[in-house]
């Protein structure tokens, strides 16, 4: 793991909420979105079959979620819509998991 990555990481295990994929933890940083970024996001099939609330749950890079799968937080299911790497110093740091209903 690069210096990046565990800071990413790091501020994501401080920040994050537990939540669980395949009955595996993982850990997240939960927002809220509109459904118009939601829309910019991820292509238009992916954003006309989720519903409101949509959310980008920032994990570390090195999460195994992918698109399609179900995410339980605090007993409610959502389903991640996609998965977005997110890049610094030209390598990728984290995920962003754009989530819904």
């Amino acid at each position: 793991m690069t210096r990046a990555q565990a800071r990413a990481a790091g501020a994501v295990r401080r920040h994050g909420t537990t939540f669980t994929v395949g009955g595996t933890g993982h850990t997240g940083v939960w927002a809220a979105i509109s459904a118009n970024y939601a829309a910019v996001l991820l292509d238009n099939a992916a954003a006309v079959s989720g519903a409101p609330p949509w959310f980008l749950v920032t994990v570390p890079s090195d999460d195994t979620t992918t698109t399609g799968q179900a995410a339980v937080r605090d007993g409610v299911t959502y389903t991640v819509r996609g998965v977005i790497p997110r890049e610094a110093y030209g390598q990728s740091v984290a995920k962003a998991l754009v989530a819904s209903r």
